[in-house]
Order: C-alpha cells, then sequence, then structure tokens
C-alpha cells in the first residue's frame, strides 16, 4: 500500500523508511470496535486451502523476489509465479493476453510495468463484471536490504489466488476480472493504465464492483479488518454484513470519510481501488491498519500472523461469495 498520511505530506521515502503514521481512529470505528468486542467466536468458513495460502505467500515475499519492485527481475520472477498458480485454475487471459503493459518514469528512467488480466466468465450474468485486484509489487532493494512486502502485498495476492481457486470449483454468476496490479507503490500507475484503457467488453458501465486488497496478513487492534467503500453505498454494506457473523474477524466499516475521521485517515485513494473511485466505479478496499514493519525489511514471512491471515482470507472470500450472489 502507498504511504498514508506520509504520502500526502512529503510523497517521498526518507533514508528507505516510510513515516508512519495513523490518526485517531473516528467515533463511528470506536463504537463498531466496542459493539464487536463481547462477541462469541464462530465456526468461521473455511474456504481456503491453508497450506497453499502459506506457501504462496512465502515464495512471494522471499529473498529470491527481491521485494519485487516493478521494473526489476524480481518484480518479473513474481509476475511469472502468479502466472503458474492461475494456470492451474479456470481463470483465461481476457482477450487472450494475461499481460497489460504501461511505462512509467523511475527517477530518470522509462520503465515498463506490467499488470496481470484474467476472467472468468460468469454463469448467468457474464457482460456484468467484478473486479478483484491486489498488488503484486513493493519496494525492491535498497542500500542492501531487501524490503519483503509480506503483508504489503503478497497477502492480497495470494488471497487473490485462492478466490481464483474457490470461483474455479464454484462458478460465478457475475464475470470475475482478476487484476494483479504492478507499480501500485508508485502512485498506482497499474491501476490507473488499467482504468485508462480497459480491455473489451469492460467499460466504467458494466463493472459492478472493485473489490481490491492490500494488507490483508496481520493487525496491531486484535482481530480486525477493515471494509472502506460503504459509506455512501448502503446496498453494499447490508450485502457484505452478513459475512461480520460468520467470521472470528471483526469486520469494520470505516476510513473513507467519516464523520470525525481526519484527511490521512480516509483510504479510499490510498491504494489501487482509487483509481476505480475516480471513474465512479463502485469500490471495495479491504485490508488493515499500519503496522510497526509497514513499509520496512521486517515485513516477512515470519512477521505474519498465520492464524489471522488464514481467517482474514476466508472472510474476504465469503464477502466476494456475497457480492456475486
Amino acid at each position: 500500500m502507498t504511504p498514508r498520511l506520509f504520502k500526502l505530506l512529503l510523497g517521498v521515502l526518507l533514508l528507505g523508511q516510510t513515516i508512519v503514521a495513523c490518526g485517531q481512529p473516528s467515533a463511528d470505528i470506536l463504537a463498531q470496535r466496542k459493539a464487536l468486542s463481547g462477541r462469541a467466536l464462530v465456526n468461521y468458513s473455511k474456504l481456503t486451502d491453508s497450506a497453499r495460502l502459506m506457501a504462496n505467500l512465502a515464495i512471494l515475499s522471499s529473498d529470491e523476489m527481491g521485494g519485487r519492485l516493478v521494473g526489476t527481475d524480481g518484480n518479473a520472477k513474481a509476475r511469472a509465479f502468479i502466472l503458474d498458480q492461475l494456470k492451474t485454475t479456470s481463470v483465461k487471459p481476457l482477450q487472450g493476453n494475461w499481460e497489460q503493459t504501461f511505462d512509467l518514469q523511475q527517477k530518470s528512467t522509462t520503465v515498463t510495468g506490467t499488470n496481470i488480466v484474467g476472467l472468468i466468465t460468469g454463469s448467468t450474468k457474464p457482460d456484468s463484471f467484478i473486479v478483484f485486484s491486489a498488488h503484486y509489487d513493493h519496494l525492491g532493494t535498497r542500500n542492501g536490504s531487501i524490503y519483503h512486502g509480506a503483508d504489503d502485498n503478497a497477502s492480497g495476492v495470494s488471497t487473490l489466488i485462492e478466490a481464483a481457486h474457490y470461483f474455479t470449483k464454484f462458478p460465478p454468476h457475475y464475470s470475475l476480472v482478476f487484476c494483479f496490479f504492478d507499480a501500485e507503490e508508485s502512485g498506482l500507475k497499474g491501476a490507473y493504465s488499467f482504468v485508462d484503457n480497459l480491455p473489451k467488453p469492460l467499460t466504467t458501465t458494466n463493472i459492478k464492483l472493485n473489490i481490491n486488497l492490500d494488507m490483508v496478513s496481520r493487525n496491531q487492534n486484535g482481530n480486525e479488518l477493515f471494509a472502506c467503500g460503504t459509506i455512501n453505498n448502503s446496498a453494499l454494506k447490508t450485502t457484505i454484513s452478513p459475512a461480520q457473523s460468520r467470521s472470528n474477524i471483526a469486520l469494520i466499516f470505516g476510513h473513507e470519510g467519516e464523520a470525525g475521521s481526519t484527511q490521512s485517515d480516509n483510504w479510499i485513494m490510498q491504494s489501487d481501488q482509487g483509481a476505480f473511485y475516480k471513474k465512479n466505479i463502485p469500490i471495495l478496499y479491504l485490508g488493515v491498519e499500519d503496522h510497526p514493519d509497514y513499509h520496512k525489511p521486517t515485513d516477512t514471512f515470519e512477521h505474519i500472523d498465520k492464524s489471522f491471515f488464514y481467517q482474514s482470507s476466508n472472510l474476504i472470500l465469503d464477502i466476494m461469495r456475497l457480492v456475486n450472489q
């Protein structure tokens, strides 16, 4: 995920580290935390393959991937790995081509970024689309240190791969587009390239929703996953709310400009969903608040909360099922 308050104030990295700043939670978020804190544990839905989920995250955040910076060999290795995983599912390349390339400037050099885009055609509503997305790039290697990006965002990518396996077994009603975006850390460049050059048959009017995953594998404030994008979309909030009762993860709505929040606490434009939002496409961002290893070399597989990640991924797939009804 691109830096939040840091991005707003400076838009640069200092000494290879990000200043992590989180404002005070809004009154609404505090109220939701209180309401959910006394819940009894439930038998949460088990929709993902735990072993595959963890193995994919470990590989994507390994030293071999070199931090997955756009335009690097490690980034290309991550892309090849994702494609290998997709080829074991029913996801097919959109318009016969898995890759959508675009150029961006990195200092004085033009670098080619590459999005991966696939499709599962809907069984009953094939001409209406839901876009699932997660960025696979990260910060690369700086001063000899690899920025592994396990939570940010190997976790979202691994969960999205699980979604591809799930909807292979249970074909969706709507057509599902799977986007693995590049260059999110460079200013959402991959997502902007996609929405500005939508491949046929996609249009801004036949995309029902974008669900974007970014940082879903650890949490500082207990078992919380945030859903951002429902503040002006009560129908979406109603649709996904049943997932709250089927998970031990507290699904909290917020960080979207609710009363009492600050500009830095509004996440709507802070990851790839922002590119869809600017095109008036409904969005849902799912992720966690910043943690001490955010945008540091210590964002590694060893620091992932594996129990939380497994349950978070299952909650996310449950939400994906609900929006597909």
